[in-house]
């Protein structure tokens, strides 16, 4: 007579080779039901599939691959996006209608901003180099403290003004900011 353990172990192997069945059986009806999904002849019809509650998650996954590459539009070239951009420029401006109201507001703003913009570089300073070494000047320290100093050829400054036959420039100084001095106008050239 069999023992104890050996019953158990019997009948652990029979319910081990009647689970593999039964996983095979789904196996083999779910790829079934894939292939009968995939030879509708709609997207609806495969659609429709997904629901079967029969097929297995992998084969619900590559079903729905399947139906979003069918469902997905198809891709436009660049010419016909180019086209279209086209196109719609000229719709929008076959239906554009001036509102006199609009045309004097943005007037008015690109005045503003040419305005703006004359202010600005007119207060710009230019940049000048100095050409030949200007006698020993004045130079004015940003806390109104004076320094003399002797420009060498090749400074480079920033031309603030003119006042008469000498030249306002403004030197940068490190850690402190511009300088100020009047220079002969001919110890420079604009860059």
């Amino acid at each position: 007579m069999p023992s104890r353990r050996e019953t158990l172990d019997r009948r652990l192997s029979e319910a081990k080779a009647t689970a593999d069945q039964s996983k095979d059986r789904v196996r083999q009806a779910s790829a079934e039901r894939l292939t009968r999904a995939l030879a509708a002849p709609t997207p609806h019809e495969q659609l429709a599939a997904l629901d079967d509650p029969i097929l297995s998650r992998a084969d619900r996954r590559r079903l729905r691959e399947k139906v979003g590459v069918s469902l997905a539009p198809p891709a436009r070239s660049t010419s016909e996006l180019k086209r279209d951009l086209a196109a719609r420029l000229r719709l929008r401006l076959a239906r554009w209608r001036p509102n006199p109201f609009h045309l004097v507001v943005s007037g008015l703003a690109a005045s503003a901003l040419l305005g703006t913009i004359g202010l600005a570089w007119s207060h710009t300073g230019r940049g000048v180099i100095v050409t030949r070494a200007c006698g020993p000047v004045q130079l004015v320290m940003p806390d109104a403290s004076s320094r003399s100093l002797v420009l060498q050829a090749g400074t480079q400054a920033v031309l603030r003004g003119r006042e008469g036959a000498t030249v306002r420039i403004a030197l940068w100084a490190p850690r402190a900011g511009y300088a100020t001095a009047l220079v002969p106008q001919d110890c420079l050239a604009l860059r």
